[in-house]
């Protein structure tokens, strides 16, 4: 896994695949996750981040949203309670 320390990632876009980032500062950035390998974020300070998801995290998403509405609103539901009660 790559290591980022200690930087500042201002109005840009970051991808964070396979990444470590330890003590950076994120502002106005946007965070890139095309589906490979978790980044880690430690110590790490966010301001005004919105997230790009590409690649394969783009087809989970767009599969998800496909679901929704016919007929698998509940493990949808399930699943994004489990995302925000950080049991996934």
């Amino acid at each position: 896994m790559e290591t980022v320390e200690n930087q500042v990632f201002r109005d840009q876009s970051v991808e964070v695949d396979g990444k470590q980032f330890t003590k950076c500062t994120f502002r106005n950035a946007r965070l890139s996750y095309a589906g490979g390998a978790l980044p880690a974020f430690i110590d790490c300070r966010f301001s005004n981040v919105s997230l790009e998801f590409t690649q394969g995290a783009a087809n989970t998403i767009a599969f998800l949203s496909g679901l929704k509405g016919r007929g698998f609103d509940v493990a949808i539901e399930q699943l994004t309670s489990a995302i925000r009660e950080h049991r996934f």
